[in-house]
């Protein structure tokens, strides 16, 4: 049976720990049913964790939800930025490849000060209106940036103060389990949408040449409109002078007769 790279919970500390650094020496249980669960680690296949057999298994490590793997993604998160020192966000250009041959991108960097610390869920107002972040970077309880995990649904930028960043739920699971430790600096993908300056001025350039277009056929369709009204106008005046000149004619014939 394959099993997700999900992480559990070191009963000793407390703290939430992904497969690649936990240890046969502590005892985990699920964050998710809070039952104990068994730590697997061999020479060929990865390390995982794994629940033990029972008649009502939770699937947390199995086909986790939605749900579970939305959560588990604020949990890493949440244990990637405490333990760092310096995080470096890359931000895409979501047009670069319609209107570039090189993605451009954002680079943000947050570095670690004694005073910061995560909070998960953590509620602040924002518009008049209460909001919660995913994982949330404090200092005291000043907010130094948002980060939201998004794993079907992107979170809206009118809900979110800047700075803020969207990850990807797999992505963050994913690269939490690739690497041995917890290195010093992080690289994270933000996956909000931006466009960066060549694509915007190219996008204003086939704006304004598809505006003068528009404006052009207007002018022309006009100018068309405006000479078959002519024509038909012209029309009429042959059709009327027509049948003026055939009366006269018709009143001459008569007064001869």
């Amino acid at each position: 049976m394959s099993h997700f790279n999900m992480g559990a919970i070191n009963i000793t500390t407390g703290e939430h720990e992904i497969p690649r650094v936990a240890s046969k020496q502590y005892t985990y249980k699920c964050p998710n049913c809070e039952s104990k669960v068994k730590f697997c680690k061999g020479k060929i296949k990865a390390p995982y964790f794994s629940h033990h057999r029972s008649d009502h298994p939770c699937t947390f490590y199995v086909k986790p939800s939605e749900s579970q793997t939305h959560k588990e993604g604020k949990r890493i998160l949440k244990t990637l930025i405490d333990k760092v020192q310096d995080i470096r966000i890359l931000r895409e250009c979501s047009s670069c490849d319609e209107y570039n041959f090189v993605k451009n991108k954002q680079t943000f960097r947050i570095s670690r000060k004694p005073s910061f610390h995560t909070a998960t869920e953590h509620k602040f107002i924002f518009n008049n209106s209460q909001k919660s972040a995913d994982v949330a970077l404090l200092d005291g309880n000043k907010i130094v940036s948002i980060f939201e995990i998004c794993h079907t649904h992107a979170t809206l930028s009118i809900n979110r103060p800047e700075p803020w960043y969207e990850i990807s739920a797999k992505t963050i699971i994913d690269f939490a389990n690739s690497a041995m430790s917890y290195p010093k600096t992080i690289t994270i993908s933000c996956i909000r949408e931006w466009t960066c300056s060549f694509c915007l001025s190219k996008i204003a350039r086939i704006k304004q040449y598809t505006e003068t277009r528009r404006i052009e056929r207007e002018r022309e369709e006009n100018k068309m409109r405006e000479n078959q009204k002519r024509r038909q106008y012209e029309e009429a005046e042959r059709t009327l002078m027509f049948k003026n000149d055939q009366l006269s004619q018709d009143k001459i014939v008569e007064e001869e007769n």
